[in-house]
């Protein structure tokens, strides 16, 4: 077996438009940070609201919304801005932000991630419309992706393909939650963490596969 095939692969499963995704950030960003060669990394996008599951930014979801980002700063210190809640004319739908991450991680695999959590400031953070492909071929640019490459690729059967399986996979991989963290072993599949954990906590529960 050759050396490469050894090395473990750290699956992280989100949804760019998850907010305790976004609190997430930071933990991932450490260990990738820490540990750049001990893992192979890879980012599946998972679907929070998609199809049937879309809705409308009602007076209800506004307000369940601005509790779960309250927990999330309070939990993580990650930025929100919550002007964005007042919006009126908001579907809130994941699956055009899970497309744009499914076309960068396309366009350019080592980017992918860093495309993600800049999604994921561009709405949280700066509240950028995170279903208009005004704000993903931005971050596009912002990152010296091709701009004409991703928006072809974004509007494509291929794309809207692959990033339905991932949510498939993501569902066969037991996550129905987001953020979750696997490790791949060999032929064994190990959750980490199915949530939120800071990260230094995420470090820890990754012990095993560090020593």
């Amino acid at each position: 077996m050759s050396e490469t095939a050894t090395i473990p692969e750290v699956i992280y499963v989100g949804d760019p438009l998850c907010s305790w995704c976004w609190g997430f950030a930071p933990s991932l960003s450490k260990l990738r940070e820490s540990h750049p060669e001990r893992f192979h990394y890879r980012l599946m996008v998972g679907g929070l609201r998609t199809g049937a599951n879309a809705q409308p930014l009602t007076d209800e979801l506004r307000a369940y919304l601005a509790s779960a980002w309250r927990q999330v700063e309070q939990s993580s210190a990650q930025p929100f801005d919550h002007t964005f809640l007042r919006r009126a004319d908001f579907i809130y739908d994941t699956e055009p932000a899970c497309r744009a991450v499914v076309t960068a991680r396309r366009l350019a695999p080592a980017k992918v991630f860093d495309y993600n959590e800049a999604l994921q400031g561009a709405f949280y953070q700066h509240g950028l419309d995170p279903t208009k492909v005004e704000t993903f071929v931005g971050i596009a640019r912002e990152l010296e992706l091709d701009e004409k490459q991703f928006e072809a690729g974004f509007h494509s059967e291929e794309v809207s393909l692959e990033t339905q399986q991932d949510f498939d996979r993501a569902r066969e991989l037991g996550v129905h939650g987001f953020p979750a963290l696997l490790v791949r072993d060999g032929a064994s599949v190990t959750g980490v963490t199915r949530g939120f954990l800071p990260p230094d906590r995420l470090i820890d529960a990754l012990a095993p596969w560090l020593s």
